[in-house]
């Protein structure tokens, strides 16, 4: 599962719009939507710590996405040089 969805999907099963998780993690509403819209694919330790503070999610969760992603990202860009 990518970052973006595991977000919405946590954020959504504890009822909190993107401003109230915002509130309650010190995060911008900004940041927590370009990572549902998969327009940021990285996340930064402190803004994981802060999630997890709220949301049904560890920090291996978390990076295991960013890892799924950026794996996929590299195998993408691996299919693109020998097509």
């Amino acid at each position: 599962m990518n970052l973006g969805k595991l977000i919405s999907e946590k954020r959504n099963l504890v009822g909190y719009s993107k401003r109230k998780l915002a509130k309650e993690t010190g995060l911008s509403d900004t940041v927590i939507g370009f990572w549902e819209r998969g327009e940021r694919k990285d996340i930064s330790l402190y803004g994981a710590y802060q999630l997890t503070k709220i949301l049904p999610v560890s920090l291996e969760e978390l990076a295991q996405a960013v890892a799924e992603e950026k794996d996929n990202e590299i195998g993408c860009k691996a299919s693109e040089k020998e097509g």
